[in-house]
C-alpha cells in the first residue's frame, strides 16, 4: 500500500488542509487518489475516505464560521462608529438593536420606552412609517417627526426607514436610521434669510419669499427697480405621491424646480411655497421682459410631462403675475391675489 494509506492520521491532517488552501488559493482542492485499503466499508467507502470525509466537513465548518465571525465584527465595528443612530425594530415596533448613538438617543438599552410621534398632531408615526416602508422600500422620515426618549426628552429627527429581509425574503423586521436635528433646525429657524430651505427641492421657502417681498415693498424702491411675482400653482403632484410613492413625488418636485430655475435669471429667487405652489421673485425686470419669462414658463410647463415606471403622469401648472408697481400693498394682499390665471399689472 501506499505511504499515505498507511497512516490515516497523516492524511486526516493533509485533507483538513486542502479547503484551506484551496479558498485561499481561490481554486478548488484536486481530489487525491487512495490505494484500497481492507476494512470494514459504509456503502462501499473505506474507513479512511470516511474519516477524510469527515475532516473536510469539520474544516469547511470552521472556515464558514471563521468568516461569518469576521463578518459580524466587521459589520458591529461599523454600527458602532456611525455617528446616527441605528435602531432596529420588529412589525410590532419592539425593539431589537440599537448601536452607541441609539443607546444614546433614547437614553438607554432596548428595554426602553420610547415614543416615535409626529410634532403637529401628536399622532404615533411609527407604525404609519414601517406600513410605508413595507409597501415602498426605503422611506424618508417625514418632516417634524420627533422621538420622546424614556427621559422624556423629544427631539427633533431625520433619516430613513427601511425594511429588513430574511433568507426568504419576507420582511422580518426593520431598521430606522435617525440623526437628530434638535439644536440645528432651531438655529435654522432663527436665521430664515439663510437657512429656509424646502428639503425636497433645495430652494428657499414660503418665509424666505415673505420676507423678501416684505422688504422690497417697505423700502418702495419699487418704481426705481421694477420686480413682477410669479405665482404657480400645480396640479397632479398629490396624485403622484399617493398612486407611486414618495420617492416618485420628491423626484417629480425637484424636476418642477429645476425647469423653473432653467427659465429664471440668475439674480432671480424661485421659491416652494407649499405642496403644489411655487414662486418666481423677477427682480429689478422691466415689464417687457417679466412678460416674456412668464410667457417661457408657462409654455415649458405645457409641454411638461412627468413619468415612472413606464407610466405617465397628468401634471399642470398654471402662472398667476403680479407687477410691481403698480401693486403696492402688503405681501399678504399680494400672495392672495397671485393666483393662477390672475394678470394684476
Amino acid at each position: 500500500m501506499h505511504g499515505k494509506s498507511r497512516h490515516p492520521i497523516l492524511a486526516i491532517g493533509y485533507f483538513c488542509l486542502l479547503p484551506l488552501s484551496a479558498v485561499s488559493l481561490g481554486a478548488a482542492a484536486e481530489p487525491v487518489p487512495f490505494a484500497p485499503v481492507s476494512g470494514p466499508l459504509v456503502d462501499g467507502i473505506g474507513l479512511p475516505q470516511l474519516l477524510i470525509g469527515l475532516a473536510l466537513l469539520a474544516s469547511l465548518s470552521a472556515l464558514l464560521l471563521i468568516r461569518l465571525q469576521t463578518r459580524k465584527k466587521r459589520v458591529e465595528t461599523t454600527l458602532n462608529a456611525l455617528p446616527d443612530a441605528i435602531i432596529q425594530v420588529d412589525a410590532a415596533g419592539g425593539l431589537n438593536y440599537l448601536n452607541p448613538a441609539g443607546e444614546a438617543m433614547l437614553g438607554t438599552g432596548i428595554e426602553a420606552p420610547w415614543h416615535f410621534i409626529d410634532h403637529e398632531t401628536r399622532s404615533p408615526l411609527l407604525a404609519v412609517l414601517l406600513a410605508q416602508a413595507s409597501k415602498e422600500g426605503q422611506v424618508r422620515i417625514p418632516a417634524g417627526a420627533r422621538l420622546i426618549n424614556r427621559h422624556g426628552l423629544e427631539l427633533e429627527v431625520e433619516g430613513i426607514c427601511q425594511p429588513l429581509h430574511d433568507q426568504h425574503g419576507r420582511i422580518n423586521n426593520y431598521l430606522l436610521q435617525l440623526r437628530d436635528v434638535s439644536e440645528e433646525n432651531e438655529w435654522r429657524r432663527q436665521q430664515p434669510d439663510l437657512w429656509d430651505r424646502d428639503p425636497v427641492s433645495s430652494l428657499p421657502g414660503r418665509s424666505f419669499m415673505a420676507d423678501r417681498l416684505n422688504r422690497a415693498l417697505q423700502k418702495r424702491r419699487a418704481a426705481d427697480q421694477p420686480m413682477t411675482y410669479l405665482g404657480i400653482s400645480f396640479t397632479g403632484i398629490r396624485a403622484v405621491y399617493d398612486e407611486v410613492g414618495s420617492q416618485a413625488g420628491n423626484t417629480l418636485i425637484r424636476h418642477l424646480a429645476a425647469l423653473l430655475r432653467a427659465h429664471v435669471r440668475d439674480t432671480d429667487l424661485v421659491a416652494r411655497m407649499d405642496d403644489e405652489t411655487f414662486a418666481v421673485l423677477l427682480t429689478a425686470c422691466p415689464a417687457g421682459i417679466s412678460q416674456r419669462i412668464a410667457g417661457e414658463i408657462q409654455t415649458a410647463l405645457d409641454g411638461f410631462g412627468f413619468e415612472w415606471d413606464n407610466l405617465g403622469h397628468t401634471v399642470q401648472g398654471r402662472l398667476g403675475k403680479v407687477d410691481i408697481p403698480p401693486f403696492d400693498g402688503s405681501v399678504d394682499e399680494l400672495l392672495a391675489i397671485a393666483r393662477p390665471g390672475t394678470i394684476a399689472s
